[in-house]
């Protein structure tokens, strides 16, 4: 799923999905995160007065909860809002198909759009057609599985927009 080798994602046990129970890598943040999925604190949804009240059992268990990417989408695909307000879609590489190496064959081939996405939330490139800057096309997942070119963002309009905003903050 991720773009290194087999050796990094070796080198950490595997994190089990709290919902599944699915073992999965966890080379990334010295191993206490799940790769290509979502780690949280439960703790942290809980309060008092709220749906749940963690007070008495956050100190009895880990709080550190783990979801593997196929429950990441049931989630997203549950939840289009906590999704959308996530900014979820184009949040990570496409899975190819290779167990923890989707990354590492993305980026021996030219054009990642060769390869279905794995899900509405992939990104993916193209390096077929590169333009003057050597730079490749960026091209996120649709909810019908297919890909449409990211919108370029022009680093000028984007550095003007920032400034704009900043300005307008201190107004």
């Amino acid at each position: 799923m991720l773009n290194h080798s087999v050796d990094l994602v070796d080198r950490y046990p595997r994190v089990t999905c709290t919902n599944c129970g699915v073992a999965s890598p966890a080379s990334q943040q010295l191993g206490k995160f799940i790769d290509d999925g979502v780690s949280f604190r439960v703790d942290d949804f809980g309060h008092y007065g709220g749906f749940f009240d963690n007070f008495p059992r956050s100190h009895e268990r880990d709080s550190l909860a783990h979801l593997c990417h196929d429950c990441c989408v049931i989630l997203f695909n549950a939840l289009p809002g906590l999704a959308q307000f996530a900014g979820v879609r184009g949040g990570h590489p496409n899975i190819t198909g290779g167990w923890c190496f989707s990354g590492g064959e993305l980026s021996h081939i030219e054009n990642g759009t060769e390869v279905p996405p794995c899900c509405p939330y992939a990104w993916t490139w193209d390096r077929s057609s590169r333009d003057e800057m050597n730079n490749s096309a960026t091209y996120l997942a649709t909810p019908e599985l297919t890909w449409e070119l990211r919108p370029a963002v022009e680093y000028e309009t984007w550095w003007k927009s920032s400034i704009t905003s900043k300005e307008e903050e201190t107004i």
